[in-house]
């Protein structure tokens, strides 16, 4: 064994000590082939600070935005979670707009995210991303151009004489 395997096996197995109690992802479980215990269950799911207090409508964000940063709100900041979670919810933010807004945030070119209301303009962004507008299309005027160039290259297009004037359409006489 090389010195950089054994280096690479001491920190894996200095991380696993190091995050023993913390609650991982659900997503990051999955992918373990050992079994989902109920006790990793309840962590992830557990409570938080004041989590009894947030409205049932916006628990999923307060969750969501728990989960993401691991932040929990206080007194102090309650009202402030509250108020960002009730425009999200005006906005109809979904979860991924919110976890794309995160890994914005995560990025190279991230901005730290000390409370709910920094993700707000982002995800914004991120649901304007996800559902692109789809273009209009006049299809009347894409038909008559077709026909033009059919025409054009069919043999029956004339091109205007030199000595003959330009029409002036649209302009004064």
């Amino acid at each position: 064994m090389d010195i950089q395997t054994a280096a690479k096996m001491e920190y894996q197995e200095r991380m696993k000590q190091r995050l023993a109690g913390a609650p991982m992802p659900l997503e990051i479980l999955m992918l373990d082939s050992a079994p989902i215990t109920q006790q990793q269950l309840d962590a992830i799911n557990g409570t938080y600070e004041n989590r009894e207090r947030i409205p049932e409508p916006l628990l999923a964000y307060a969750d969501l935005y728990h989960e993401l940063t691991g932040q929990e709100p206080t007194k102090r900041t309650f009202t402030d979670w509250l108020d960002t979670f009730y425009a999200w919810k005006d906005e109809k933010l979904q979860e991924q707009h919110i976890r794309l807004a995160w890994a914005q945030a995560q990025s190279d070119k991230g901005f730290t995210v000390g409370r709910p209301g920094a993700l707000t303009v982002t995800a914004v962004g991120m649901k304007s991303k996800v559902m692109p507008a789809l273009p209009q299309i006049n299809t009347v005027e894409v038909e008559r151009t077709k026909q033009m160039l059919e025409a054009k290259n069919t043999g029956t297009f004339v091109p205007r004489p030199a000595n003959v004037a330009r029409p002036r359409i649209g302009q004064p006489k």
